[in-house]
């Protein structure tokens, strides 16, 4: 066996040709990957019937952080902004 016979290493960049087609090159497309969460499924929550509130709060909050929106339940009102900071 010798090293020309090792098909599974690629070429040196320098060797690495393209492909063209009447003297235009072939130049690969980047597939576009969104990185926005879709809005959390929320018929999942079943509504309140005044039994177990305990249980249901869990379920409630457990659905929330599973989807990453929980912070709204827990996170404190932001102060009231004033004109003043949004004067250019």
């Amino acid at each position: 066996m010798s090293v020309n016979d090792n098909n599974d290493i690629a070429p040196p960049a320098a060797a690495a040709t393209v492909d063209t087609v009447n003297g235009a090159g072939y130049v690969p497309l980047l597939s576009v990957v969104s990185f926005t969460k879709p809005f959390p499924d929320i018929s999942k929550i079943q509504v309140f019937d005044e039994e177990n509130f305990r249980r249901w709060q869990e379920r409630v909050f457990s659905i929330l952080d599973m989807d990453g929106v929980a912070y709204a339940l827990t996170d404190l009102k932001p102060a009231k902004t004033t004109k003043k900071e949004f004067d250019l």
